[in-house]
């Protein structure tokens, strides 16, 4: 449907909004599964627009939401291994950092 795509966004941004919120206040595990979940849906987000074929005519608008959610995702990637890097857990951060270049490539930033 039409819409799934932008509720997809929307869903994705209120996870990543209570990651960041937790991540402000100091408290990073209780951040992590947020800022999980919101990359997860802004990737899911991203592959049904351009599925949809909905990408054709948005390209190239910098005001356009989904270009700024595919600029966000890079910032939503490293907070997460932020996250990861002050809980001290040095092996999943590499993880976060590998699934961010992995779901790069699959969406088409490089």
């Amino acid at each position: 449907s039409p819409g799934r795509p932008d509720f997809i966004r929307f869903t994705s941004g209120a996870f990543y909004n209570i990651g960041g919120a937790l991540y402000q206040a100091g408290r990073y595990s209780a951040a992590i599964p947020f800022l999980k979940e919101g990359c997860r849906l802004g990737i899911a987000a991203l592959e049904e627009y351009n599925t949809d074929g909905m990408a054709d005519i948005n390209q190239g608008e910098q005001s356009d939401p989904w270009s700024q959610l595919r600029e966000q995702l890079w910032r939503r990637y490293q907070l997460l291994a932020v996250c990861y890097m002050n809980i001290a857990d040095r092996r999943v951060c590499s993880e976060a950092v590998f699934g961010l270049i992995l779901s790069s490539l699959h969406i088409g930033f490089f």
